[in-house]
């Protein structure tokens, strides 16, 4: 059988699907990885074959754009775009940010869909498994007769917020009427209907108690902790008596946000004063690029996430899918520290399973960082309702049963 994974081209999106691509090589399956040119090292470095298709198009940065751009057109100050704000606008303006909040999948689809159209007319493969945000994958799927199954990297935001065409989400418009002209122009053009569930299934690797209830034909899936090469140390690192906590950011709130993605300095200070050991996680740099942090907090660079997290009792991080996952797998509580949409509502997910806090850009200051680390780290809720989580990951099953069952779509 000839499977086709299309993540979007980014890495922390790319990388939970590699433990299942795995398991259908391993099955035996023929497997092809396709995105943007700029994955392809990605790809290739997890040990499957890559095919670029189209050209590069840097979604985060334009939707990171487009935000900016959204808050300035409807007078917002908060920081945040929220769904709320946009609901009570007036029809005609609310109609055209719809469109402006559109534009990224648009573009992204249009950045690759000539060249799967091509790579699918030609191995016809049998089964599509697609980021979300993969609009092409509909396209390819149709052409090719092959089932389209997405493939989740965290909470389903898109889904629980209505956020998305496509997603199965009931009480929105129907049919043509749920899709933007910019969708709709790239599905004409290849004479490909629209639907209001493009995909058969949805692989999910979160607990069902973190994702909420509702997803379309859901199949749950163990998350394999997947992060990428790393170098490990012979011996594993040893820890004092005291507890020991590790703040890390995501590559990307770094990349487009720089320190204000994550006041990392902040955060170290407000952890000073609780007897703490405190390591912080980067990838790509250095103490360097993080002034101001105490003499005594460990940088850790470029190791594997798991490895460090096996040596701490709590998690601060940004709230990103892979972060939530890989600390629900260590059974650790998180402190979230949201700036943007997705974050937020990630955020609330973990909080509302007792594993966790979440903070919003309002409420981010040394005091609240202080008080939410005490409760995660000294009291037992949290602690409990970790390892409680972490339990519930772990009896979801394994990519190879998954792989299993979606081969008998085919």
């Amino acid at each position: 059988m000839r499977v086709l994974f299309l993540p979007m081209a980014w890495y922390s999106h790319y990388l939970p699907m590699v433990p299942l691509a795995w398991a259908f090589r391993t099955a035996g399956h023929d497997v092809r990885v396709g995105s943007g040119p700029a994955l392809t090292a990605e790809i290739r470095q997890s040990g499957l074959p890559a095919v670029p298709l189209g050209r590069d198009y840097d979604f985060l940065a334009d939707s990171f754009a487009l935000q900016s751009k959204i808050r300035e057109r409807v007078h917002s100050s908060a920081g945040v775009q929220t769904l709320g704000s946009v609901t009570q606008l007036p029809a005609e303006l609310r109609q055209a940010i719809d469109e402006m909040r559109f534009g990224p999948y648009a573009r992204l689809m249009e950045s690759m869909v000539d060249d799967l159209v091509a790579l699918t007319d030609d191995w016809r493969p049998d089964l599509v498994i697609a980021d979300p945000f993969v609009y092409a994958a509909h396209v390819a799927a149709q052409r090719s007769g092959a089932p389209l199954v997405r493939q989740l990297w965290g909470p389903d935001f898109p889904w629980h917020l209505k956020f998305l065409p496509g997603l199965g989400v009931t009480g929105q418009a129907g049919g043509r009427d749920a899709w933007p002209a910019s969708l709709l122009a790239v599905y004409d053009r290849f004479g490909i209907a629209p639907a209001d569930d493009i995909a058969r299934h949805t692989v999910d690797p979160s607990p069902a108690r973190l994702q909420g209830a509702g997803i379309p034909n859901r199949l749950p899936m163990r998350y394999i902790p997947y992060n990428g090469p790393s170098t490990l140390p012979v011996r594993a690192a040893k820890r004092g008596s005291r507890r020991r906590v590790c703040v890390t950011s995501g590559v990307g709130m770094r990349h487009f946000l720089g320190q204000d993605g994550l006041p990392i300095g902040q955060i170290t200070a407000a952890l000073a004063s609780l007897d703490v050991d405190v390591v912080v996680a980067v990838k790509g740099a250095g103490r360097e690029v993080l002034p101001g942090l105490p003499a005594d907090v460990e940088v850790i660079q470029d190791q594997d996430l798991q490895t460090v997290l096996a040596t701490c009792d709590a998690i601060v991080h940004q709230g990103g899918g892979g972060m939530i996952l890989n600390s629900i797998l260590r059974g650790i509580p998180q402190l979230i520290v949201a700036q943007i949409l997705d974050q937020i509502y990630n955020g609330e997910r973990v909080a509302a399973t007792g594993a966790g806090l979440c903070l919003s850009p309002g409420q981010a200051d040394e005091a609240s960082f202080k008080s939410a680390m005490s409760t995660l780290l000294f009291d037992d809720g949290p602690r409990q309702a970790a390892a409680e989580l972490r339990q519930e990951a772990l009896d979801q099953p394994a990519p190879a049963r998954v792989a299993e069952e979606l081969a008998a779509l085919v």
